[in-house]
């Protein structure tokens, strides 16, 4: 699956700013939350996932 290069960029972001959070907690509801509370849904919430 493509995306355009905005949507690759925040999921890049997103991936890094949520790292932290999955490195301490290793909780995906806490990691699933996070993204939540920061605007990450859907299909950018999987592939943010995915790394």
């Amino acid at each position: 699956m493509g995306f355009d290069a905005k949507r690759s960029a925040r999921i890049a972001a997103m991936q890094e700013t949520a790292r932290p959070v999955w490195e301490t907690t290793g909780d995906t509801d806490a990691l699933q939350q996070f993204l939540k509370d920061n605007g990450c849904h859907g299909v950018e919430a999987v592939f943010v996932t995915m790394r």
